[in-house]
């Protein structure tokens, strides 16, 4: 709860301003709604606390989500055809085939076959009593399955500061009209490549990206052996973005905390090579561009299937 709480007031403070013509409407209603106090931070800051948190009604409720007292609505040819050639358990005439009393769509209503339960209260007992020790539980039927607390989010920001290498002038706030400066090109290396870095004046923001750009001309070309020349190939140009949705695809879960906390990431292809993109909150910006690139390249993770090129 406390993360949730820092979470939403990190996102509330530092969420940019909207058009006016867009947030004068809600900010009227939201002051009938919530009245002057609240109208800014209702439905985007956590203000609930523990003396005003209603603890037991939330665990009463989460207590229901169990394998056994759940409803399942499958929509399918294959799903009818099963329930017409199904028997169905009439004793209580609640069960069989049904009208909707709105619309007069014919639907079936059947029990859930107790071996399926079984099936699944069996499958997460072991995550069950795994999170009941975690949580210093004494009894794991309070715990449902693999629904439980979400471990710490790593990618939190520490600390919302600006840059100190910024003037001062440019940490009194935004300054939209200052002409942009050039990149300082502070690496240039023709054996690992060439980096610029801008530092940000203009939006007083604690935010930074990244855009790393690997280039390769084997992303959407083949070189001809003998007369070394290469010519596009289609059939690479395919793999390369399946390689990259692929890659996106795999770290999505690992990176969703990121997403959380305000970090942003992307990878593509284009006609140089494939371009890997992360943005968020300066803090914790280098800790989710070093996860993306060791997953991505290390070849030293090879024994450990870490490294996805290698998979």
């Amino acid at each position: 709860w406390d993360e949730n709480v820092v979470l939403s007031q990190m996102h509330f403070h530092q969420t940019s301003p909207s058009q006016a013509y867009s947030f004068a409407p809600g900010l009227a209603s939201s002051v009938r709604v919530y009245g002057t106090k609240a109208c800014l931070s209702a439905g985007s800051m956590l203000e609930e606390n523990k003396e005003t948190l209603p603890l037991e009604e939330l665990v009463e409720f989460a207590s229901m989500l169990r394998p056994n007292n759940c409803l399942i609505e499958r929509c399918s040819k294959a799903a009818w055809k099963e329930q017409q050639e199904a028997k169905h358990d009439d004793s209580h005439n609640i069960f069989g085939l049904k009208t909707e009393q709105w619309y007069g769509v014919d639907y079936y209503l059947s029990k859930i076959d107790t071996d399926d339960i079984a099936n699944w209260e069996r499958s997460v007992k072991g995550v069950a009593e795994q999170a009941a020790t975690e949580n210093n539980l004494q009894d794991d039927s309070s715990v449902i399955g693999s629904l439980h607390l979400p471990t710490p989010n790593g990618y939190i920001p520490r600390n919302l500061g600006l840059c100190p290498d910024l003037p001062k002038e440019a940490t009194l706030g935004p300054r939209i009209d200052k002409k942009l400066d050039p990149p300082n090109l502070i690496v240039d290396d023709n054996h690992c490549g060439r980096l610029w870095h801008r530092l940000d004046d203009r939006y007083a923001l604690p935010k930074s990206s990244l855009t790393l750009l690997m280039r390769t001309p084997a992303v959407e070309y083949t070189r001809d052996t003998p007369s070394s020349v290469w010519s596009f190939d289609h059939n690479a140009s395919i793999q390369s973005l399946m390689l990259t949705g692929a890659f996106s695809d795999s770290l999505a879960q690992d990176t969703y905390d990121a997403d959380l906390a305000g970090l942003h990431w992307s990878l593509s292809k284009n006609s140089y090579g494939i371009t890997l993109r992360c943005g968020g909150y300066s803090d914790k910006l280098p800790d989710l561009a070093l996860k993306l690139l060791r997953h991505f390249l290390l070849p030293e993770e090879e024994e450990k299937g870490d490294s996805f090129l290698l998979q």
